[in-house]
């Protein structure tokens, strides 16, 4: 189950509170998935509003205070920006974004939502069409279906940072909300997922490798030429150690690779057979 409401704002500032708090009674009664839309009559941001007088910041902080206490957050938008022209000419016309929808994280969770602002022949406001998608089950197919991971390795690759922009500037023409963001998000990480394999290949499964080689030279091998391969088989997974080394190893960046290399397990068995 789920609630609409439909809002129509106070259109005079000095009793605007009054409204503001008519939403929080109504957020004291209902803790589920909650949308509200309609023309709130007041704006989250200055470019929400184009005209030659400047928007009162006291309105727009206790519109945005009232949202937080309710726990809603802006849907976007896809069309015109502003909902509300006064139709005057020249320096004397004002357009403003009144109209828009809202909601919070358990409606959000449950549902897909695209917010158009459409254009109308018979009001001075622009209509608002909401369009809801059930799409928890696609959103869990479409999401981070895999355990992604960021890795301290990729910073050091030299297009790394150019790889992240490109990634995150594709499609920036698509509708502003919040489907889109998590679309852009889940393609990000999939196609750096991608360019991961393609610029280190696979570490975790190389390290298993040579983890079982070395471990049956040290228990199988005593000559010399064999230790000759082993010394060569720890330099390798010293470097694949390096290539994988994770966010929190990061921060021990200060003290070497000489810590890392020691509190592998592997090098811890390796230490104790040389202590003994």
């Amino acid at each position: 189950m789920w609630r609409a409401s439909f809002v129509y704002g106070e259109p005079k500032a000095k009793l605007r509170h009054i409204f503001w708090n008519r939403l929080r009674f109504l957020k004291a009664q209902w803790n589920g998935p909650w949308i509200c839309m309609g023309d709130f009559n007041e704006v989250i941001y200055n470019d929400e509003h184009l005209g030659t007088c400047t928007r009162g910041e006291a309105q727009m902080c206790q519109f945005c205070e009232c949202l937080e206490d309710c726990q809603l957050v802006d849907l976007g938008f896809s069309g015109p920006k502003y909902t509300w022209n006064n139709r005057q000419q020249g320096c004397d016309n004002v357009r403003v974004r009144l109209d828009r929808a809202v909601a919070n994280g358990p409606f959000i969770q449950i549902f897909d939502t695209q917010v158009q602002n459409i254009i109308t022949t018979s009001s001075d406001h622009y209509a608002v069409l909401v369009s809801l998608d059930r799409a928890v089950e696609r959103r869990q197919n479409e999401g981070f279906n895999y355990n992604f991971k960021y890795e301290a390795a990729w910073c050091r690759v030299a297009n790394y940072k150019e790889t992240v922009e490109r990634l995150w500037t594709e499609g920036r023409d698509e509708p502003r909300n919040l489907h889109t963001t998590w679309s852009k998000l889940n393609g990000m990480a999939k196609s750096l997922a991608a360019w991961s394999r393609e610029s280190f290949g696979a570490p975790k499964i190389e390290i298993k490798k040579l983890e079982k080689r070395l471990s049956w030279l040290r228990i199988h091998s005593a000559t010399g030429t064999s230790v000759k391969r082993r010394r060569k088989l720890n330099e390798n997974f010293v470097n694949c150690l390096k290539g994988k080394r994770s966010w929190h190893a990061n921060v021990l960046e200060w003290t070497g690779y000489k810590l890392e290399i020691v509190t592998h397990p592997f090098f811890r068995r390796e230490l104790q057979q040389e202590d003994e």
